[in-house]
């Protein structure tokens, strides 16, 4: 209406959503039927989800500390900078997310936001 037409939207499909695409899927169909153990292979870990962000392994220090919300020290993550609103994300040695942390510029250290432990 503000240009002077109406519009109308018969249907709205994402067909991606970060670095996730459509190719990405898998349709209920498949999935009817399968297994608990069918379904493990096919989710995709954590820390898939925030991929593009920074990202530093926590040692066990950091790792307990996060899990009380604590503030961590992480010299591996440069400080924040716009690009990435602040946040990275807080791994184990092995690569598995634990925590989105956020930058503390006042105190310089990265404080968890989200903690999944």
């Amino acid at each position: 209406e503000a240009i002077g037409c109406g519009a109308h939207v018969v249907a709205l499909r994402r067909l991606a959503s970060g670095s996730f695409t459509v190719s990405d899927a898998v349709a209920w169909s498949e999935l009817d039927g399968d297994t608990p153990a069918r379904w493990q292979r096919r989710i995709l870990p954590l820390a898939a989800a925030v991929a593009d962000l920074p990202a530093a392994r926590l040692d066990e220090q950091a790792l307990r500390a996060a899990a009380y919300g604590q503030p961590v020290v992480v010299p591996a993550l440069p400080k924040a900078d716009s690009s990435t609103g602040g946040i990275a994300a807080g791994l184990t040695a092995t690569g598995e997310l634990v925590a989105i942390l956020r930058y503390d510029a006042e105190r310089q250290v990265w404080r968890p936001e989200k903690v999944f432990l």
